[in-house]
């Protein structure tokens, strides 16, 4: 095997071959090696408005319509568009790609986690009272098919609505983001309703490098049409991971509501409502 050292070296030799350097049309490889070139160029050149260009060529004037490369190239316009600043021209990107059915499922990861860190909390203390449609609370893509969220106004005033489906293959779930808060939350607090099956909800942070906490009530039970109110003490955590260490709230990176309600046996749609959720 070739030393450490030496395997950029080869892998820069083998993508500045020329694709069909035969004089012969392009083969899928032949795409599949100018996306890696593009991506390998990136890399040494750290300069992420030339890779739009590249990767923005590739799109529009090279790669073939239902070509596997055309997806890969999308997927890496995106990451190039995000870090400089361009969401909104990195969603559409992922939109094309998810339309397209080839590799839908990793840019469908991408567009949650950008529309997520766009709405993710920095500033505390936060609130949201959902009656207007400024909030950070997230349903991910990849669970659209087990519900939606809308935001609602009747008699008991205005919240958001969680439409779920409970069965024992794959929860629901929310998420709302946080980004470098400051100051350092020391709480978060919201309600809960069930509507029509005594839920069970499961409640998780996840800090900025992916370890994993538990809250003092790692689950709330939610009684069919009753409020619940939920407060984590973010100082009265503990690490899902034996090994791991305490959770500083100036990383906290994400709290996670799953919809556990199938180990009750329960089956069937349910409307959840969400609440009054502040951080401070």
């Amino acid at each position: 095997m070739p030393a450490p050292w030496i395997l950029p070296w080869l892998l820069g030799a083998a993508l500045a071959q020329d694709p069909a350097s035969d004089g012969g049309r392009l083969t899928p490889q032949d795409w599949w090696v100018m996306v890696q070139r593009a991506r390998f160029l990136d890399s040494l050149d750290g300069d992420p408005r030339a890779a739009v260009e590249r990767y923005q060529d590739l799109v529009h004037n090279e790669l073939p319509a239902g070509d596997p490369a055309l997806s890969e190239a999308l997927y890496w316009l995106a990451r190039a568009r995000w870090s400089i600043g361009e969401a909104d021209a990195a969603r559409d990107a992922l939109d094309q790609c998810i339309r397209s059915g080839i590799d839908k499922a990793r840019c469908t990861e991408l567009r949650s986690r950008i529309d997520l860190e766009e709405e993710s909390i920095r500033t505390v203390p936060t609130r949201w009272t959902f009656d207007n449609a400024d909030h950070g609370v997230f349903h991910p893509r990849s669970y659209w098919d087990k519900g939606t969220i809308r935001l609602i106004t009747d008699v008991e005033g205005s919240c958001l609505v969680w439409d779920t489906q409970v069965d024992p293959v794959k929860e629901d779930r929310l998420v709302v983001g946080f980004h470098a808060p400051q100051p350092p939350p020391r709480t978060i607090a919201f309600r809960l309703r069930s509507g029509e099956i005594r839920a069970v909800i499961e409640i998780e942070l996840v800090d900025v490098y992916g370890h994993r906490y538990t809250t003092r009530l790692p689950t709330a039970t939610l009684p069919v049409r009753e409020w619940v109110r939920v407060q984590i003490d973010l100082s009265d955590t503990t690490p899902l991971d034996p090994d791991g260490p305490p959770l500083d709230p100036s990383d906290l990176y994400r709290l996670v509501l799953r919809d556990m309600t199938a180990i009750t046996g329960a089956t069937g749609r349910n409307e959840l409502r969400l609440d009054d959720f502040e951080v401070r």
